[in-house]
């Protein structure tokens, strides 16, 4: 994020895990960013396709797409959060949420309210991180 910000003059961040959702769901809760029903060819995960599941590039699913434009939610990586969790079992130990389907893995994990814990230091070749940034609204009157 710090690299990007000072490549593109814009101050990027993680998403938070509700920011995330919200982006995935829509403003109607939907369980899929395309809608309440599970099409396994919507998306890039494990039981898309006959054979061995496989990455593929960005946006090759244009039926990943949610009520807001945001693209490849359901299915591709697993995607970090800005948000964490600790562990009851190990004290101490931070968690980083991930939000989203995978390319390795089931539609279960494709739903939009799907959430995945993973160790803060961990690298994952199905996780990524879509970046997220606050523009700023001339429009409105802060007085």
């Amino acid at each position: 994020c710090r690299w990007r910000s000072v490549r593109d003059g814009v101050t990027y961040r993680l998403p938070s895990e509700l920011e995330w959702e919200i982006a995935a769901r829509g403003g109607d809760g939907r369980y899929f960013p395309w809608g309440n029903t599970w099409e396994p060819a919507f998306c890039n995960t494990a039981v898309s396709y006959a054979g061995q599941p496989r990455l593929e590039p960005v946006g090759s699913h244009p039926t990943d797409l949610s009520p807001y434009g945001v693209m490849d939610m359901a299915g591709g990586v697993a995607e970090w959060t800005n948000s964490t969790i600790g562990i009851e079992s190990a004290p101490g130990q931070t968690m980083i949420v991930c939000r989203g389907g995978r390319w390795n893995r089931s539609g279960r994990d494709a739903r939009s309210a799907s959430r995945h814990p993973v160790p803060a230091h961990s690298v994952h070749l199905g996780v990524g991180f879509r970046l997220a940034y606050d523009s700023p609204d001339d429009s409105r009157d802060n007085r």
